[in-house]
């Protein structure tokens, strides 16, 4: 793996990165579902709650097609299989016919990568209205600010990612602006980054920071992208050239690697005050030869 000192840049996610939670799941789907028959909301609440916990042969890395309601699993570089969004193995002869030849870009496809892309795909498969589900997920995020439903902070991790120093620290979040400047003052983070864009429309966003910063004399090779979200955080890095850091408390079904992997916040926190030391340690070294 590449030096830690060789990082200039790091791109960071918000949600599933700076902080971890995911009971909001079952609260954005009856805000989103409200309209919709009691038992149907019920069973899409679970379903979405026994993917989140392995109990469903459906798991986070996998892709939703919008239009046929089937989640399609990657294998060997190729889509190898298929399930009912119930958990039931798709016929073979359907699937081969259907689904074998599609690549990951289709834009019928959703990808799976983190609790909320899991509701928004329920979004699809119940037909619910885009202010409706707007709306759901807005009040979902105004209630993670306040008693009973805040999310928790990881003083660990906000101490360290303040404290990182010698390189610019970027975020880069995919909701809209005053949440994301609600989420980082109460997370002690206004005024932490060097840069923060709200509504970055990841994974292309991502993609055009990156060509941005290389127009700007730094290589990819000292960009640094961490997040929860492959599709969105990570795969457009990679291909670039940056390094990547995956972080994520679930069991994915992926089949690319990233050069870092931490499951829990406290792991980040330590690899940040790595980072840190290591940068520090450079600067000394420096200092010394001149």
């Amino acid at each position: 793996m590449r030096k830690l000192t060789d990082i200039s840049v790091v791109i960071f996610d918000m949600d599933g990165t700076l902080y971890q939670e995911d009971t909001f799941v079952e609260r954005y789907i009856a805000y989103m579902m409200a309209e919709t028959e009691e038992g149907a909301r019920s069973a899409a609440a679970l379903r979405a709650r026994a993917l989140l916990t392995g109990d469903s042969p459906i798991r986070l890395g996998q892709y939703y097609h919008r239009e046929d309601d089937v989640v399609l699993v990657r294998s060997g570089g190729i889509f190898a299989n298929a399930y009912t969004w119930e958990g039931e193995p798709l016929e073979a002869g359907r699937f081969a016919a259907s689904y074998a030849s599609m690549e990951p870009t289709d834009e019928r496809l959703l990808y799976l990568g983190d609790p909320w892309g899991v509701v928004n795909a329920l979004r699809h498969k119940h037909r619910i209205p885009l202010e409706t589900a707007d709306a759901a997920f807005r009040r979902v995020r105004e209630e993670m600010l306040e008693a009973p439903y805040a999310f928790p902070l990881d003083e660990s991790l906000l101490q360290a990612v303040r404290e990182l120093d010698g390189v610019t620290k970027v975020l880069m979040t995919n909701t809209y602006e005053q949440s994301a400047l609600d989420f980082l003052r109460r997370m002690g983070l206004d005024g932490a980054f060097d840069d923060v864009v709200p509504a970055a429309e990841k994974p292309a966003g991502i993609a055009e920071y990156m060509d941005a910063l290389v127009r700007r004399g730094i290589a990819p090779s000292e960009i640094l992208s961490i997040g929860d979200n492959p599709w969105n955080d990570l795969l457009p890095a990679k291909r670039l050239g940056a390094l990547t850091c995956c972080i994520s408390p679930y069991e994915l079904a992926e089949e690319e690697s990233w050069d870092i992997r931490v499951h829990t916040v406290g792991e980040l926190a330590a690899l940040l005050r790595e980072l840190r030391e290591a940068k520090r340690g450079e600067r000394s070294t420096a200092a010394q030869l001149n």
